[in-house]
């Protein structure tokens, strides 16, 4: 099982190298603590974000809180309304919607994305960046938090990566 995973892993990041050697403009993140990757890409007129997570993406928790006993219904309804998204999926939106920094890796786009996901909407992505100071060390990290809406319900996805797992599409 280990194997397979590992064949996987090294799958996906070769397909990321094929992509990237043909994209102009964009960046990619593998694998987050979380086994996430994220592959943000500009295409002419509009910015193509792909997610891919292994586990899922119902359960992540909104605004990155703690999960208690009182949250458990708010859980089962967040994976009610998110299973569809699968353990990947792509959002576009315009380019004129978004404002874009290669170097520092932050995506920034308002309004609905360009189609649903089944009936799951996206109204947003934007990149928090961290700073995290420990006694000797310093990491820098950026967090993408997509704003999702189904049945006027509202969930924010939020996908942590180390700045040293990124790199520029070439």
């Amino acid at each position: 099982m280990k194997n397979a995973r590992f064949n996987l892993f090294v799958l996906a990041s070769l397909m990321f190298v094929a992509q990237a050697a043909q994209a102009k403009e964009g960046f990619f993140c593998i694998p987050s603590m979380k086994s996430t990757w994220i592959y943000v890409e500009k295409k002419s007129d509009q910015f193509v974000v792909t997610v891919k997570n292994p586990m899922g993406y119902q359960y992540m928790g909104q605004f990155d809180g703690p999960v208690s006993p009182s949250s458990l219904p708010f859980q089962k309804m967040q994976f009610d309304d998110l299973k569809d998204l699968s353990d990947q999926f792509s959002l576009t939106w315009p380019t004129s919607s978004c404002e874009f920094n290669a170097a520092e890796k932050t995506l920034f786009c308002n309004g609905s994305a360009q189609k649903k996901i089944a009936a799951i909407e996206a109204h947003g992505i934007n990149t928090i960046q961290i700073t995290e100071k420990y006694q000797t060390d310093t990491y820098q990290k950026n967090r993408y938090r997509i704003n999702f809406e189904k049945d006027g319900n509202t969930y924010f996805v939020s996908l942590d990566f180390f700045n040293s797992t990124c790199e520029n599409l070439k």
